[in-house]
């Protein structure tokens, strides 16, 4: 994975699709995240970690659903204005 996100920064790097004040911020931020995040996954049991990622990956979901939907229903503006 690593590799593949390295070739797709330069990519958009290169692009100029890069907002390059915010760097720092992110990379701590991502540091922190997964030091943190990896050092909780130890502390919980494997039960509990099966049922925050489901939880994690239905709540995507259905928000995906949800813009979907919002975007099958919604009606053009000179509908709307009527």
């Amino acid at each position: 994975m690593v590799p593949t996100g390295m070739v797709g920064s330069y990519t958009h790097w290169r692009l100029g699709n890069v907002v390059t004040w915010i760097l720092p911020g992110m990379i701590l931020g991502l540091i922190a995240g997964s030091f943190l995040g990896g050092s909780l996954a130890n502390f919980l049991s494997e039960a509990a970690l099966r049922l925050t990622f489901a939880s994690v990956l239905i709540r995507m979901g259905l928000g995906d659903i949800h813009k979907a939907i919002g975007k099958i229903v919604t009606l053009p503006e000179s509908l709307a204005q009527a």
